[in-house]
């Protein structure tokens, strides 16, 4: 494909691109936790939503749980 301005070279698009996967990044177990966030009460809404955002990259499906704790 002849394409740009003078079109003097070939493009090879990604036939000749560089770096390759070498692993995978993190093996987690269903109903595991991948972050947790300590806050006082007037901080739960926040948390949540940016926890919302952060779901949104990850690539699989994931839920938002709440848990008070207790003080000793």
């Amino acid at each position: 494909m002849l394409v740009g301005a003078g079109a003097d070279r070939m493009q090879t698009g990604m036939q000749r691109a560089f770096g390759k996967v070498i692993g995978i990044a993190a093996q987690l177990k269903k109903n595991q936790s991948v972050f947790e966030v300590f806050v006082n009460k007037s901080g739960v809404e926040a948390a949540k939503d940016a926890l919302k955002g952060a779901n949104q990259r990850l690539p699989f499906d994931s839920s938002i749980g709440v848990t008070e704790l207790k003080k000793e």
